[in-house]
């Protein structure tokens, strides 16, 4: 009977997971993702990670036609003869049965989220052709934050060696006549320029993460928001890292058990609470530097002012910037000058010459953010101002003044991130967190206590999906003992149906299961308080099936 049983396993779950590996293989070839060759080497690896979804189905499959059989043959009739009572005849079935729930189970937890990381490998390395593959066809690659054209890409190369944890090169794509942009979140232009040449550089972190480093080389840069045209020549160009996003990493279900108990313990790993950290950890320097640049500015007396210094767009260009009077404003520092005292900037070039002097009765500095890219900056906004060219003795008035993209010195966001995640929200909320002390206005753009109460609530999040997660694998494992019971029971209590009668009654109670155990799965993570009732319906599937059987076996020994 058990071979029988195996050799019928194993031929249905060949073909339900062959059919859907190929179906989930659909939708990055599609998208340009896999070349075909690749195709078959994804349909491999995700071949296995399909055995959850068909080893219940094909299990009540095999021990249905096995039983179904028997009864057809007399052989039950015959076992019965003997005074084999019913339980003994199905302990073949329960053996194999409990077979398949510890297989169930270790295959759920440790070998399939394995094929899903050899499977985010290969995306990952079919990105990087991907864009060797646009650049051939001249189209341009938009992607966080920036839009990236070049006439030419090779990938030939090996990547650059490291000994930092941090930086593990494992694909290298070097790219001539290259042009870049940096857009804001309404794809407004904000930065352009083009370079000589330029380099894309896969690499993992210490916690194994892929993130993606732009290097420009030679690069003429443009300020297009500033509308003035000015053009600076940096001979290595920087495009801060950004992480590769994962379908397979961002969810607990791809995870494999140590991983999701690791992620319980450091929830950064996850990238969703890991983004919520970085707009955290960016809010708070935002809020560091305009405390920064409020106090300093009040340091001074009549006769020192106190200055305040900020970096320009362009390598060594600098600002001193000095005010009679400022009030930190929410988000942002007002500046006042005073009769005969006004509002001083102080242009000062790469050479630490001072080309200009500027005079104002009134500005405000205010900080804007980019969390995808770990950087603060802030712009300082001048009304009626008075510039004085110091080369030429000219001076020219105008009703306002914008500079935009300024820098702060010892802002370091990066510091921050390096914080254990309970340590910057209480340092953060410390500092700027409740009544009277959340300085911000009223989008909270800069609220630290909102990106705090985020930031928890996504590692709430993260907690209970881990948990619903494990719950949902321990009963589906249980499930494929139930299901391959049930087959074997309802063959025996409708012996006078056709097979394919009995199987379509045992796969929609399995398939009514199945959905009971995820619709549990969803409701947990559907809102505050769901995890209780979810973790209840998804065992409600397992009680169902556990019910049924038993009545039908009580009937049948009855009988």
């Amino acid at each position: 009977m058990i071979g029988e049983m195996l050799r019928l396993l194993v031929i249905s779950t060949s073909v339900l997971v062959g059919v859907i590996a190929v179906a989930a293989s659909i939708k990055p070839l599609s998208e340009g993702m896999l070349d075909p060759l690749s195709m078959l080497k994804f349909i491999a690896c995700m071949a296995p990670t399909m055995l959850g979804f068909a080893l219940p189905f094909s299990a009540t499959f095999s021990s249905t036609l096995v039983i179904n059989r028997m009864v057809n043959e007399r052989e039950i009739v015959a076992c019965r003869a003997t005074g084999m009572s019913y339980l003994t005849i199905f302990l073949p079935v329960m053996a194999m049965g409990i077979s398949l729930m510890f297989g169930m189970y270790y295959l759920n937890n440790w070998v399939i989220p394995r094929y899903y990381l050899v499977a985010e490998r290969m995306l990952e390395q079919d990105m990087m052709r991907m864009i060797v593959s646009k650049v051939q066809q001249g189209t341009p690659l938009e992607t966080r934050g920036f839009v990236l054209y070049a006439d030419a890409a090779d990938d030939s190369h090996e990547p650059p060696a490291s000994d930092d944890p941090n930086f593990q090169p494992r694909k290298l794509v070097l790219l001539e006549g290259v042009a870049y942009g940096r857009v804001d979140t309404d794809d407004r232009l904000l930065t352009d320029g083009t370079a000589q040449r330029a380099e894309v550089v896969l690499f993992h972190d210490r916690k194994n993460r892929p993130f993606i480093r732009l290097r420009l080389f030679d690069f003429v840069m443009h300020d297009a928001e500033s509308g003035e045209g000015s053009e600076a020549v940096i001979s290595e160009f920087n495009v801060p890292p950004f992480p590769v996003v994962s379908v397979f990493r961002d969810r607990p279900r791809f995870l494999s058990w140590p991983e999701l108990r690791r992620m319980r313990e450091e929830p950064e790993l996850f990238d969703k609470v890991y983004n919520r950290k970085q707009r955290l950890a960016t809010v708070y320097a935002a809020q560091n530097a305009l405390t920064t640049a409020s106090e300093r500015l009040t340091a001074g007396d009549i006769e020192h002012p106190g200055v305040f210094e900020l970096q320009g767009p362009v390598k060594g260009e600098r600002f001193l910037l000095s005010a009679p009077r400022s009030i930190r404003r929410q988000s942002r520092v007002a500046l006042f000058g005073e009769q005969g005292r006004p509002i001083q900037l102080h242009a000062v070039n790469p050479q630490n010459l001072i080309q200009y002097r500027i005079e104002a009765e009134r500005g405000t500095i205010e900080a804007d953010i980019d969390p995808n890219n770990l950087d603060v900056t802030v712009q300082l906004e001048l009304e009626n101002v008075t510039t004085y060219d110091l080369r030429s003795d000219i001076a020219n008035q105008r009703a306002r003044r914008v500079d935009s993209k300024l820098r702060l010195t010892g802002v370091d966001v990066e510091s921050l991130m390096a914080l254990p995640l309970k340590e910057l929200v209480d340092e953060s909320t410390r500092d700027y967190g409740g009544r009277g002390k959340d300085v911000d206005d009223a989008t909270g753009k800069l609220s630290v206590t909102r990106a705090a109460d985020r930031l928890w609530d996504e590692v709430r999040d993260l907690f209970v999906r881990v948990t619903a997660k494990l719950h949902v694998r321990g009963a589906s494992a249980f499930g494929c003992l139930l299901v391959t019971l049930l087959g074997a029971v309802l063959s025996l209590r409708m012996e006078r149906s056709m097979p394919l009668v009995v199987f379509f009654w045992s796969f929609t109670l399995a398939a009514i299961s199945l959905v009971v155990i995820h619709g549990g799965d969803h409701l947990a993570v559907s809102g505050k308080g769901m995890l209780l009732p979810g973790l209840a319906v998804i065992w409600a599937g397992d009680v169902l099936l556990l019910l049924i059987i038993l009545a039908a076996y009580r009937k049948l020994a009855r009988n």
